[in-house]
Parts: structure tokens; sequence; C-alpha cells
């Protein structure tokens, strides 16, 4: 109720079997290291990760006023429990898979698979006031080895879990050795040289608790003309695409904050309120109609983002700002660094690896012919073993596995978006050159340049493990390289390192 992840997650989420409505989901959580991988990692630098881990554990008990030697102790025991639920735990990858994570059950059912958990218990403890029926288990082996240690863990370390994860929750807005000890751990992942300012993350911290209709005109034509999908699935491709829908800059319908008690003085009690404010203002979901006004992303964050189970694109204002928008700038810049980037990856992202398995109303349904799915799995596995291929940082290569939707999204995003440009030049009077460019060099300049970024090493070797998204090195130079387009555009000849070998190259969208 007060945003402390431990155990198991209970969430109101969309039922993936009826995107109409709300269902109770329980899923794995309650680790404190990045991802389940860092538990078992082996060599010298993995090592260190776990001893620093037990070590800031260790810290938090101390500086919460433990002495020395129980809190190395009870830091030895959470780290030897959050172990055990990370062996339980499925990988980035497996839960990609919409299928894995798909397992409605009945009460009876959850209780048969979690017998000493206390469902009726448990559910009425964190606010639930109406029975619960039915609930997907998105981890059913997660669940059961809590079950199991239930009763086989100490209640001493089961405090200690707790308790760890408690005051870590809080930690960031604390006195300032809570705060530093807090930054200090952080950054091992991040590589973050210095803390923000606290205002700067009191605002963060508040505010987290346009070319679409040319793009979706290109997706179109593209599924119109694509010479390996059947009719059948082509159909329900279109009626996915006309459905979809779009939220651009700002809610119609504004989140009533006027319950939520906020006060001078301690940032910290504050964070506890709005965390419970949002537990009590969702918590009663499950079999409610799903709210189709609701935004997963406040106004101001620069980012956007498609949601499978309402088959919709979300585009906040934030994601509208000159870096990727400028009314100023020709149409092939904004194409390239909105349509390509923002626009067309949103869009794709309804028929990537994940997204293809939802349907029209976003229900999780196979609406593909036999045919179509296989080769659609076979030229996504090239897109795969083409990402495997580079290096992230030091020796440690891109996980094409992990990055396949993304790279995917990539890929298709900057075809979407270089189409809707023809459509535009096509309609319109073709400008000159522009700084010695055309159109075309510009809008694969601008895409590029919607991904100019300086990453620390300590984050990307951070990202290898849990981020699906690939370095933005090779979000440029890896979609780019599988399209004739690019190397029309800059006179790139087979051979080059920016035409990847035909026999070699995916060909989906």
């Amino acid at each position: 109720m007060l945003g402390v992840n431990v155990a198991f997650r209970y969430s109101p989420d969309v039922d993936p079997h009826d995107a109409a409505h709300y269902l109770t989901w329980l899923s794995q959580g309650g680790l404190g290291l990045p991802d389940r991988d860092y538990y078992f990692a082996q060599g010298a630098a993995a090592d260190s990760t776990r001893q620093a881990f037990v070590a800031h554990i260790a810290k938090l008990f101390r500086l919460a006023g433990r002495d020395s030697a129980s809190a190395d102790s009870a830091a030895a025991q959470v780290l030897a429990l959050e172990t055990s639920l990370a062996q339980a735990s499925l990988t980035r990858v497996e839960r990609r898979d919409p299928a894995k994570t798909d397992h409605p059950m009945s009460l009876a059912q959850l209780t048969t698979l979690a017998p000493r958990v206390g469902w009726p218990s448990y559910f009425r403890a964190i606010g639930l006031t109406a029975p619960v029926h039915k609930a997907n288990v998105a981890e059913p082996k997660f669940v059961q080895r809590v079950d199991s240690l239930l009763q086989a863990t100490p209640l001493a370390t089961w405090r200690a879990y707790l308790t760890y994860h408690a005051i870590a929750s809080a930690a960031p807005w604390l006195s300032t050795p809570f705060v530093q000890e807090d930054f200090a751990f952080r950054s091992r992942f991040s590589g973050a040289k210095a803390l923000l300012p606290r205002w700067k993350r009191c605002l963060r911290e508040t505010d987290g608790d346009l070319g679409e209709a040319l793009g979706r005109a290109a997706f179109h034509e593209r599924l119109l003309h694509l010479t390996w999908m059947t009719d059948s699935t082509r159909a329900q491709a279109l009626e996915k695409l006309a459905r979809m829908g779009e939220k651009v800059g700002y809610p119609d319908r504004w989140r009533d904050y006027s319950r939520l008690r906020v006060s001078e003085g301690p940032f910290v009690l504050n964070v506890a309120q709005a965390n419970a404010f949002e537990w009590q203002r969702t918590v009663n979901r499950p079999g409610m109609p799903v709210d189709t006004t609701e935004w997963g992303i406040t106004v101001p964050t620069v980012n956007a983002y498609y949601d499978p189970t309402k088959n919709e694109m979300v585009f906040p204002a934030g994601a509208l700002m000159p870096q990727t928008f400028d009314a100023s700038a020709d149409d092939a810049a904004n194409y390239g660094s909105l349509g390509g980037s923002w626009a067309g990856h949103e869009l794709t992202h309804g028929f990537d690896d994940e997204g293809r398995h939802y349907d029209a109303r976003g229900n999780l349904r196979d609406w593909w012919q036999p045919s179509d799915s296989t080769h659609f799995v076979a030229q996504a596995a090239l897109v795969e073993r083409q990402f495997n291929e580079y290096i992230q940082v030091d020796t440690f290569h891109v996980n094409g596995k992990l990055t396949e939707g993304e790279n995917i999204a990539d890929w298709g995003g900057v075809l979407v978006g270089y189409d809707a440009l023809q459509a535009a030049l096509a309609r319109d009077r073709r400008p000159g050159l522009i700084e010695g460019y055309t159109p075309e060099q510009r809008y694969f300049i601008a895409y590029a340049q919607s991904w100019r970024v300086h990453n620390r090493p300590e984050q990307l070797r951070t990202r290898v493990t849990v981020d699906p998204h690939a370095p933005e090195q090779w979000r440029v130079n890896g979609p780019l390289s599988n399209i004739p387009a690019f190397a029309r555009a800059f006179g790139c000849k087979e051979g080059d390192p920016m035409v990847r070998p035909k026999e070699k190259a995916p060909s989906i969208w």
C-alpha cells in the first residue's frame, strides 16, 4: 500500500482475454538487485556486486539503529532469501512471451497452488473490498516458491527482508546519510558521478507519482503489399491498425487529486501519502471496466508508449519538444526525428514479437495463420542474430533476444516514417538541397541525431541485463543497415559497413 515491492506483486491490470475489464494479477518481484540474473552471474565483477549489495543492506540497517553484528547477519539473510526468490523468477526474455505469463486461476486453484498464503486474508489486508474469484498468476513457480519459503524460512529472516525493503524504498527521501548510501549503491549500475540537487529529485518523484495519421497510412500500405502475409492475417492486421487509438499532448480527463493529503514537512511522508493514494485509487479495479481515458505516463515525460491491451499509442507533450519536433524545421527532419524515432516506432510495437499476440481489441489471441507466424519468427531470429553481433560495452554483446521487440519497432518505425515522408514529398512541392543534403538524407540524419546520447560504461553494463533497448549507436546503425533506401540515399554499395549482406538481412515490414 506504500509502494514497497516485496515477494509477489499484486496489481489490477487488464484481463488478457477480456481487454474491457481489469483482473487481479500476481507477479514476481521483491528483489533488491536490478534483475534476477545478478544473483547467479559468475566472475569477480558479479561477486563484487553481491558483496556490495550485502554491505549496502547492512549499512542501511546500521543507519536505522541496528548494531554492526546484527546488521551484518540480517543482510546475509536477505541475500539468501532473495537468491531463492530469484531462482524461481522468469528471465526478462521469458517474460516478453505473453503465453509464459498467462495463467488465469480461480481462487480454489490459487489456494491449491499456494495454500499457506491465506489468500482471502491477504486480499483484505491490501485493501480489496470485493472478494477475488479469479486471478492471473503470471509466474506460478514464483508464487509456489514464496509459499514454500513461508514455511521453511525463519520469521526473523522475513522480518529482515521486509525491513530492508521498507528502508530502501524510503532511503532517497530520508536524512542525508540514507540518501548518500542509496546513491552510492545505485551508482554502481547507473555510473552517475554526482547526486542531483534535492529540488530536482523531488520534482522528478512528484512528476512520476505528430505524424500519426501519415504514419498509419504508410503502415497500411506496407501491410497491403507484404508478399509473405496471407489474406486472412492481413485482414486482421488491417483491422488492428484501423482500431489503433492515439493520445497526444495531454489527457482529456485529468486525475482527481483532491483526496491526496500533501503537507509541509518531511518529503518522505508525502511520498508515502502519494503511494497510499495511488494504491487506494486502483486496488479495487479487478472486475471493473477498463478506464480507456487513463494515461500511463505524465504530460511532461519525454517518452511515448504503445499499450497492446488497449491497442493505443500515447505521446505526451514532453515527447513533442524541439529535440523531436521543431515547427521551424523542414519536413524531412521532423519525419526522421518524430515520425521514425517515435510515431512509427510505437505503431510498429503493435506488430512486434510481443504486440502481434494481441488482437484489434487488445485481447491475447492467436490471429496469425501458421505460415505467417513461421515467417515472422524466422525473420525475427535474423534480427536477434544481427544484434547479438554488436558489442554493447567491453566484451559484453547486445542481448538480441531481450532487445528483439524494440529492434523490430526501430526498424519498422524508420520504414514507416520514410514512407510517410515520400507520400508528403509526392503531395507537396519537393524542396531543394538544404545544407547540401537531399530530403532523404536529411530524414536519416535526423533519425540518427534523435538518438544522440552519452552513456556511462556502468550503465551500459547494467542495460545488457535489464534494458530491452539496444544502445543508441546500434538503434541507428542496426536498422539503417537493413534499409535499401538508406543505401541509395548515401550511395552505399554491397560490402560497405552500412549495407547488411542480403542473406543476413531480415524481411518483415
